[in-house]
């Protein structure tokens, strides 16, 4: 009985969390800041959720971390051809994880109403924060990530909070899972959906979020052993493609995004992850 008390105790707190940090957010941390920063997630276009575990698919939903009873260390650069580069680094202990996205869009046209360059100006963020997860029922999770995040546009500072709910149920008999996270910008919160189903030696995953707008992505990853995979992914907005190559300790993935309408937006994406379980 204690215990369902402290579980409920939890989830009330959580709650209570969400809605402060919604009535005093001014923007959302996935609209600068994306969670797309890992060569693991990227190479499936993001919906890697069902394939992916412990710090890896925190950075997609924080109530995977409920699931994880270890410690590691990912390290991650993207690189696009516009001079933008985000840098990530997380340290997960068990159900606890710190993060940092770094965005750094180098020097950029400024624009007037009609299009005209009239001069340039530098743009660059970062984010540092903590995620949590915990089993709330048999088979659930919920997780919770807090953060702050700082933007320096133009020489305009500004320090915002930022703030992400998620839940996932995972069936490991059946090997299916379903996601969901909420997150919260200027406009209205922000939905995301996932859904994985893993087989033998491939995993099909698929995502729907409606920030901005509504977009959708399908992942699928394939082993061909146990120390290498092969990725590839389709959102609305791009193709992608990657391996993901591990040993007992390590694990090194690659990505390669394509945008269908944006050459500049065309990114690698490498990833390093370390675990001294």
């Amino acid at each position: 009985m204690l215990c369902n008390l402290r579980k409920e105790y939890l989830l009330l707190s959580f709650s209570v969390c969400i809605f402060f940090f919604y009535s005093i957010s001014s923007f959302a941390s996935s609209g600068v800041l994306p969670n797309m920063v890992l060569g693991s997630s990227s190479a499936m276009a993001g919906a890697a959720l069902g394939t992916l575990s412990g710090g890896e698919a925190a950075v997609i939903n924080p109530a995977a971390l409920g699931y994880y009873n270890g410690k590691e260390i990912i390290a991650s650069r993207t690189n696009y051809f516009l001079d933008t580069s985000y840098n990530y680094f997380s340290f997960t202990y068990n159900t606890l994880q710190f993060y940092y996205k770094g965005f750094s869009g180098g020097t950029m046209d400024k624009l007037d109403s009609g299009g005209q360059v009239v001069g340039e100006f530098f743009a660059k963020a970062s984010e540092t924060g903590l995620k949590y997860g915990i089993t709330a029922f048999k088979n659930i999770n919920v997780g919770l990530s807090l953060g702050l995040m700082s933007m320096d546009i133009d020489n305009y500072n500004q320090i915002i909070p930022s703030s992400n709910l998620g839940i996932i149920y995972r069936n490991p008999v059946k090997r299916y899972s379903f996601g969901s996270t909420l997150e919260f910008n200027t406009d209205k919160p922000s939905l995301r959906l996932d859904v994985g189903y893993k087989l033998k030696n491939t995993s099909v995953c698929f995502s729907w979020d409606n920030f901005e707008t509504s977009c959708y992505a399908i992942g699928v990853e394939y082993l061909l052993s146990s120390a290498l995979a092969l990725r590839f992914g389709m959102s609305s907005t791009e193709v992608t493609t990657g391996i993901g190559i591990s040993n007992n300790q390590y694990d090194l993935a690659l990505a390669y995004r394509v945008h269908k309408d944006f050459v500049s937006e065309n990114g690698l994406i490498i990833s390093l992850k370390y675990n001294y379980n």
